[in-house]
């Protein structure tokens, strides 16, 4: 059986997915599952009406820049974790290749 939800059920089951994916940092997915274990629509419906909304554009925008903001963050910072590492291998290697010769 097919079941049909009224605009003002949709509007706010999208409202709900955005406010979880803003406080859960979780995909669209997941919060489209999240949501629809409590208002019981199936997930597939709640990211359709995401997908058709006007919020997708205002939402996602937020979402993704701060997502990927942090991102860059971490991965610099991974970056410079091991770039320290691989400076300290190859002191070792040195001062381990010149105690052989010279040992």
């Amino acid at each position: 059986m097919v079941r049909t939800y009224s605009p003002a059920f949709r509007e706010a089951a999208v409202r709900m997915m955005i406010s979880h994916r803003e406080e859960y940092k979780c995909s669209r997915w997941a919060a489209a599952v999240a949501i629809s274990e409590k208002i019981g629509a199936s997930p597939n419906s709640i990211y359709a009406w995401f997908k058709k909304s006007t919020f997708e554009t205002i939402e996602s925008d937020d979402f993704d820049l701060a997502y990927y903001k942090e991102r860059i963050e971490r991965l610099e910072s991974e970056i410079q974790r091991l770039q320290k590492t691989i400076k300290f291998l190859r002191t070792t290697i040195i001062i381990l290749s010149n105690s052989l010769h010279f040992g």
